[in-house]
């Protein structure tokens, strides 16, 4: 089932809520199967700018397939794969190196919204992936160095196409540095259940009287 707008549609749920995408978990560590998923005719593309979906002149959010998706891959500064619906692979490319009048030239969009403003009159499931489209461009954007051993993380899965990194934030790894929420650390450093948290300098004020 291809992600898509239904304009009759009200929203009546937790928006944001209930990806339909399968994250292929035992697939997407493949290189060669995710640059297969996209070059394949009927695989989507979600392109963002600055965590804001773009939109066609009546407002549905843009989904480009085929050679324009692959166009727009190879242009943006970062892809992510967010799973299969169906046997359809679903990608989201983030062009937020660019102004927003690139963004929207690249994307073949009128227009970039906040993703909230639409969550009103989004199918639940579209709503839903868009917002897991911006977290995942986000975190890839914002997590350059790990905060324990300030490695520089890189992809380990999902990698690439012929044309541009396709990313997964949560198995990035360095040596020393392994997947968010496990125990990384360096190799000179204790395990963090070893260290002793240092906790702010803040004494209560003294009371008077």
């Amino acid at each position: 089932m291809a992600v898509g707008h239904d304009q009759g549609m009200t929203f009546g749920g937790l928006a944001y809520t209930g990806t339909p995408q399968d994250r292929a978990a035992s697939l997407r560590t493949d290189p060669d199967w995710v640059a297969d998923r996209l070059r394949r005719d009927d695989s989507q593309v979600l392109p963002m700018w600055r965590d804001r979906p773009l939109l066609t002149a009546t407002g549905h959010p843009v989904t480009l397939t085929g050679p324009p998706g692959r166009t727009l891959v190879a242009s943006a500064g970062q892809s992510t794969l967010l799973g299969l619906d169906g046997t359809t692979a679903i990608f989201a490319a983030d062009l937020s190196e660019v102004d927003e009048a690139e963004a929207l030239r690249l994307g073949a969009a009128h227009a970039s919204a906040d993703l909230r403003s639409l969550a009103a009159t989004l199918p639940a499931p579209l709503a839903a992936t868009l917002a897991y489209a911006r977290g995942l461009l986000y975190w890839n954007r914002h997590t350059r160095y790990c905060g324990t051993c300030g490695g520089s993380p890189k992809p380990r899965s999902s990698n690439a196409s012929s044309t541009a990194p396709v990313r997964v934030p949560s198995t990035r790894s360095v040596d020393g540095c392994c997947a968010p929420g496990s125990a990384c650390r360096r190799p000179d450093r204790p395990p963090a259940s070893r260290r002793r948290v240092r906790s702010a300098k803040w004494r209560q004020p003294a009371l008077s009287g």
